[in-house]
């Protein structure tokens, strides 16, 4: 396989100055087409109603629409057919739409931009456009059925037909890169539904083209699928034939050309000049063929032989070749690459990872450059790592996480273990009256612990009768100070003894009391108001009464 030297960079550049031109050549023959803006669905519907043949829309945002439809405000079944010019001004338009991004009629364009189509179906579902130019499609969706740009025919909108796809990079999860769904023109089925696919890049989609009708010219284009880079199919004995010139290379992993193609009235035909090339990576057939008896075929492919559906390479006998001359098959005639010396420029190398292939850059001494691919490697991960630090109980862990943001289940993490605590050589605190000494362990997070002396237990409290209230009696510890109340109840006594002295009367009820209270009643039960007296050597002393009666006392 020859390396690829075509640069996209460098066809976008080219494309942009074509586009120039081309609305130079529009300004020349008509009046100088009006701009409108829009960067929204409600702004370009505006601007589309307002717009005549030959006229910009111009988007001016990165812009998310579910449907860009060019049929109008009218139904589809009565559209309006203006052949506009869509300018994506370099931003990229995101469509949605689970039956077609964009809707082209009426020989609109589309240029200057991206679209990424994340719905179903396809980013462009074309009926009747003049251009697809300076393009990046981009298919990111799941469903197995989308593509980049589908040809329809609809007796409303047309037929199926596009006059140029130029410059334009294909590339994410579709089903096919170009497909032509539609008949194209029923009066003229010969007539190509392209008319000419140039600078076009397709990357390794199921189908680079997927056709059931004729593609005038493929020039200078690299078409690649997973499956087949092209893939022929009957559809209403429509003929299809492909005419290939200039450096084009048509690449499948299965075949190159997939043809299977079986009609009473239509044609299957390639022509390729010697500078296209046809690979087929898997070691499989190049062409691969079905082609029912009655089908008309017209093969004239620069290298091969065709007999029947068979398709025989040259055994090439390839002189010449240098950095300003292609090296020729003398027997067939088949161009080859330049031959130079090609060397690595490793400042601009572009590894692969884990989500995206690399690519390699090669100059030569001449001035022609080169450049690989370098496949993707599902293990190129670069880690990215956020770290929890352990503490002294808890363990640590450092979360790995891939920088290119495509690795779901390939993060991990490792734990780092807990640091553990260390104490300090311990602080000793000696015993008080109700606790034992201990000492005192610290670790450096402020955690501690204590270890109880034995030898050096509790004091005990030394208390003291320091002061007494109505119902208690306060003690005061000697050694620390400590302050506790007792309370104290009074109790019935008994009176021992009753000595009247003059005014006096002297109650005799016991030396553990401190205190009494005294009523006195001239009949059981019938108490006179009570006398709070201090009892003194056991004895309480009360006023002394003539009368007689009885005596109660309660002591504390």
């Amino acid at each position: 396989m020859k390396k690829i030297i075509k640069s996209f960079s460098a066809l976008l550049a080219v494309g942009a100055l074509m586009n120039i031109m081309s609305l130079s050549a529009i300004a020349d023959e008509a009046s100088t087409p009006n701009v409108y803006e829009f960067n929204s669905m409600s702004t370009f519907i505006t601007a589309y109603n307002s717009a005549v043949a030959g006229d910009i829309i111009r988007m001016t945002a990165d812009t998310t629409v579910q449907q860009l439809n060019t049929t109008g405000a009218a139904s589809v079944a009565n559209p309006i057919y203006k052949a506009v010019v869509i300018d994506l001004n370099g931003f990229t338009l995101t469509t949605t739409s689970q039956w077609g991004g964009m809707m082209l009629g009426g020989y609109a364009s589309v240029i200057n931009g991206t679209v990424k189509h994340t719905g179903k179906t396809c980013a462009i579902k074309a009926y009747e456009v003049d251009r697809l130019e300076d393009l990046i499609i981009i298919i990111e969706s799941e469903a197995t059925n989308t593509g980049g740009v589908s040809l329809r025919d609809h007796n409303t909108m047309g037929k199926a037909h596009i006059n140029v796809i130029k410059n334009v990079k294909m590339i994410g999860t579709g089903n096919y890169g170009i497909e032509t769904y539609g008949k194209g023109d029923p009066a003229n089925k010969t007539r190509p539904v392209i008319d000419l696919i140039e600078n076009v890049e397709i990357d390794s989609i199921t189908y680079g083209l997927d056709l059931s009708a004729s593609i005038g010219t493929i020039k200078n284009s690299i078409i690649s699928g997973s499956q087949s880079g092209i893939s022929i199919k009957n559809s209403n004995d429509f003929s299809v034939t492909i005419n290939f010139e200039g450096d084009n290379e048509i690449i499948g992993a299965n075949s190159a050309v997939l043809i299977n193609y079986s009609s009473a009235t239509g044609t299957v035909g390639i022509t390729a000049d010697k500078y296209t090339d046809f690979i087929c990576t898997s070691g499989g057939a190049t062409f691969s063929t079905n082609i029912g008896a009655s089908t008309a075929t017209d093969f004239d492919i620069v290298g091969y032989t065709v007999s029947g559906n068979t398709f025989t390479e040259c055994d090439h006998e390839v002189v010449g070749g240098s950095c300003t001359e292609r090296a020729e098959c003398t027997v067939c005639g088949k161009a080859f690459d330049f031959v130079h010396n090609f060397v690595e420029d490793e400042s601009k190398r572009e590894p692969a990872n884990c989500t995206i292939q690399g690519k390699a850059y090669f100059n030569c001494e001449c001035g022609a450059t080169s450049e690989e691919f370098i496949p993707r490697d599902a293990d190129a991960h670069e880690w990215v790592s956020t770290t929890k630090n352990p503490t002294h109980t808890e363990d640590g862990l450092i979360s790995y996480n891939c920088l290119y943001g495509s690795c779901v289940g390939e993060e991990y993490t490792t734990t780092i273990p807990a640091l553990g605590h260390t104490y300090d050589g311990g602080v000793k605190t000696s015993a008080t009256c109700d606790k034992a000494g201990f000492t005192t362990f610290t670790c450096s997070c402020g955690h501690s612990y204590e270890v109880v002396d034995e030898n050096d237990p509790a004091l005990g409290h030394s208390y003291e009768k320091t002061g007494s209230g109505d119902g208690y009696v306060e003690y005061t510890c000697g050694t620390c100070g400590d302050v506790k109340q007792e309370e104290v109840l009074y109790v019935s006594v008994a009176v021992s003894a009753i000595e009247i002295d003059g005014d006096e009367a002297k109650l005799t009820i016991g030396s553990e009391y401190t205190e009494a209270i005294v009523y006195f009643g001239e009949n059981l039960g019938e108490w006179g108001e009570p006398t709070t007296e201090e009892v003194v050597d056991g004895v309480v002393t009360v006023p002394a009464t003539t009368a007689t009666g009885f005596f109660k006392v309660e002591a504390k």
